[in-house]
């Protein structure tokens, strides 16, 4: 066996009677002079991942002078065949292109010698790749770097008991991993504080951003931006407007027919089969609340109750209590509120009013909500599972940045509804 080594990651291995080359690439930082092979011989083309130090597409063209050439190439390259036509990749090459996902073992012939290929996972992205053949093993670890992903954070505020309970799951995740999160949100539920975290990000260097939107719309154009440069997107709680890895939240208007739900059966019980029903949103804007509202007035449909029109506090506690306690002089059974902030202002003015015949409806958990529920002020609140959020959330944000291929995945964190104790 004859290994020779000609620039950067790129090695030439002669066996007895085949060829291996990796990481070869004609960038002209990183490129060596491939010596004259026995066309005779299998040449076996390795690329350990996708960064151009060590893949580079016109390695494929060694198949014109070596027609017995194969090639394997790791899954983070992404080579669809909509790629392939674009880098101009002939159809023979690609029909002799293998990919290894990491942690795969493919045993095939060559020339005669069974060869045992592993793929291992590489402490960059991509693989490793050990090979075993005529008695012989070789290794090659495409990059050997430890790379200390920082990732972005950036919730709708820095304040409310569901962001920090978000961030605490995060940071145990991180930990568990290896990586560095910063928490990055604004003090309070203003768009242009949040664009400005997701700018300052970008500019810091981070390689993914977490993120739950508070307005879709007017942070998209941020996050399109941070996207373009390369940076991962993962959604938190509620998605933008612009194509993530993954999304991690709860299937909020679900969420919100149960709220209603609860609302109607505990009306119902008292005797109530009419009246006025307010509900107290952050803005029209959230597509989390807006979605939890859209699922509370479905539960309402055929019902004898009057749902008003919905009023925005901001996710403010005391900006939603004025607007519930307004809800509440115009004669109101039922009050809604859509997240912490509201649900909060919600309970806080049902007790301050005095009347126990109202029932208050909320959603998100905090110490001052539960104590508004086991005081007899708000009936229940739909919890999330925010800690699942910042966990998942992490898990792909490295997955991602590990070139794994995670298609944009929405998954359904949960959600549970807590009364009094």
């Amino acid at each position: 066996m004859t290994v020779t080594f000609i620039a950067h990651s790129a090695y030439l291995v002669e066996w007895d009677k085949f060829y291996t080359l990796f990481d070869y690439t004609y960038e002209p930082d990183y490129t060596g002079e491939l010596p004259e092979l026995n066309p005779d011989k299998p040449l076996l083309v390795f690329a350990s991942h996708s960064h151009e130090d060590h893949f580079d597409a016109k390695v494929f063209t060694l198949l014109e002078k070596y027609p017995d050439t194969r090639f394997f190439i790791s899954r983070d390259t992404r080579l669809t065949e909509r790629k392939r036509q674009w880098l101009n990749i002939s159809d023979e090459a690609f029909a002799r292109t293998t990919v290894l996902r990491p942690d795969s073992i493919l045993l095939t012939d060559v020339a005669g010698e069974d060869l045992s290929i592993r793929a291992i996972k590489s402490t960059d992205i991509g693989n490793a790749y050990l090979l075993r053949c005529e008695g012989k093993m070789v290794y090659h670890g495409g990059d050997l770097n430890w790379w200390d992903w920082k990732i972005a954070l950036i919730t709708m505020d820095s304040i409310d008991q569901h962001w920090v309970t978000l961030n605490e799951g995060a940071q145990a995740e991180a930990k568990a991993l290896g990586v560095t999160v910063s928490f990055m949100s604004p003090n309070t539920k203003d768009d242009a504080q949040q664009i400005e975290c997701v700018n300052n990000a970008v500019a810091g260097g981070y390689q993914a951003i977490i993120v739950a939107a508070n307005g879709p719309d007017a942070i998209s154009s941020a996050l399109k931006e941070a996207a373009s440069t390369g940076v991962k997107i993962v959604y938190v709680d509620s998605p933008a407007n612009v194509e993530a890895e993954a999304t991690f939240s709860t299937d909020n208007e679900a969420a919100g027919k149960t709220a209603g739900d609860e609302m109607i059966k505990a009306l119902e019980a008292a005797g109530i089969t009419s009246g006025k029903i307010g509900i107290v949103n952050v803005n029209a804007a959230t597509d989390s609340t807006v979605k939890r509202e859209a699922g509370f007035r479905k539960a309402f449909e055929g019902k004898g109750f009057e749902l008003m029109e919905t009023q925005y506090g901001e996710g403010d506690a005391a900006k939603s209590q004025t607007i519930a306690e307004n809800y509440i002089t115009q004669g109101v059974v039922g009050i809604f509120g859509c997240n912490e902030g509201s649900t909060t202002g919600t309970g806080n003015a049902i007790k301050a009013s005095g009347k126990t015949d109202i029932v208050g409806v909320g959603f998100d958990k905090s110490d001052a909500i539960m104590n508004l529920i086991n005081d007899g002020y708000l009936l229940c609140t739909m919890a999330q599972n925010p800690d699942i959020m910042g966990k998942e959330g992490v898990k792909a944000a490295v997955r991602a940045l590990e070139g794994e291929e995670l298609g944009g995945a929405v998954s359904d964190t949960g959600v549970s509804v807590l009364k009094k104790n």
